[in-house]
């Protein structure tokens, strides 16, 4: 089934597409009805599924977190920073960055 989050991981070329990882069926059943105000992302490699969820999520600002220091994009309602999840104080960091977060999307190892 192709949905509005399928279009638009093929526009930004996720690897959540149906031709990827084919995530998006299953993400658009989970969040077609909701309007987050926070949308954090663990694992954002080059930061294609963060430009989608800022076109999905129209009032939602978008965090992206990844330990890979080539993963940083920081524009419009995107902002990311560089976080390993093993580490508690990278962890504070985030959540200071962020506040409360409506969806986490854990795409991480």
């Amino acid at each position: 089934m192709v949905t509005r989050l399928c279009e638009l991981a093929e526009k930004f070329s996720t690897d959540k597409r149906p031709a990827g990882h084919n995530y998006t069926p299953f993400y658009n059943f989970l969040f077609e009805d909701l309007k987050p105000k926070t949308v954090l992302e663990i694992g954002v490699a080059n930061g294609a599924s963060l430009k989608m969820w800022e076109e999905y999520f129209p009032e939602a600002n978008i965090f992206g977190a990844d330990i890979d220091t080539g993963s940083q994009l920081n524009c419009g309602r995107i902002k990311t920073m560089i976080c390993n999840q093993g580490v508690e104080s990278d962890l504070v960091k985030l959540y200071e960055m962020t506040g409360p977060v409506d969806i986490v999307i854990e795409d991480a190892s």
